[in-house]
């Protein structure tokens, strides 16, 4: 039980002009103004609105600093995918879409051509059975043309998508698509090309390892020489199952 000593001593203290904490108490100093006379042992300091609005401003300058979530380590953006949007913009079928994503595998390649069978049908007399094929190459991360020998040929943006031996009805060497390409097949069907890439963004450059004990020794980096980072499966890449 706790009692107070100021009733009980027999011993009597006045002095009115000093102040004894009382453990647990809080106090609100006032530190803008220079140092406190005194400063008792446990009292808590109340930040004022002057050093609240100080550490605001340094905040809002670290951000604007262009430091990234990652504590300052470099990244770089890599393309892992793409997403591929056709829309037939001229001829008899004007008005169709397809989409296409580059991770869909079961909906590549994606066939052009006046049969039911292809995935883009064009209803156009010019238009070969099987006429154009467009594919995700995984290794150079692009879209591409190919035409399949089609009579009346296929062009991209006006120039000529066929194999060198014209009138053979041989498959064309692959074109690579860019956004905002035409395709034309035949001479009146024309198909609008939307590309959208997915990008991931990865660490570059040096970094920096710590060993356990040498953090709590010292507090010491250690620079990592000749240091990669990559992205698994990488892109591209067959994986063989053994």
């Amino acid at each position: 039980m706790w009692t107070n000593r100021s009733t009980t001593s027999p011993r009597t203290h006045t002095h009115p002009t000093e102040s004894h904490p009382i453990e647990g108490e809080v106090h609100v100093i006032d530190v803008t103004n220079g140092t406190p006379e005194e400063l008792h042992l446990g009292s808590t300091l109340k930040r004022t609105a002057e050093a609240s609005v100080r550490a605001s401003e340094a905040k809002h300058t670290r951000r604007a600093s262009g430091e990234n979530n990652n504590g300052g380590i470099p990244v770089k953006d890599i393309t892992v995918g793409s997403h591929l949007a056709l829309e037939v913009i001229a001829g008899p079928s004007h008005g169709i879409n397809r989409y296409l994503q580059s991770g869909n595998t079961s909906m590549l390649p994606m066939t052009l051509g006046r049969i039911p069978q292809s995935d883009l049908v064009l209803k156009d007399s010019e238009v070969s059975g099987k006429h154009a094929r467009i594919d995700w190459n995984p290794n150079t991360l692009r879209w591409e043309l190919v035409d399949m020998g089609s009579l009346n040929g296929t062009f991209l943006n006006s120039r000529a998508v066929t194999h060198p031996d014209v009138g053979s009805r041989r498959w064309s060497a692959p074109a690579e698509l860019a956004d905002g390409d035409i395709i034309t097949l035949g001479s009146s069907s024309k198909v609008s090309v939307q590309i959208s890439l997915q990008n991931q963004q990865v660490p570059v450059g040096v970094g920096m390892v710590s060993d356990a004990m040498i953090t709590r020794r010292t507090g010491k980096k250690l620079p990592m020489e000749d240091v990669s980072c990559y992205q698994y499966p990488l892109a591209g890449a067959q994986q063989v199952w053994k």
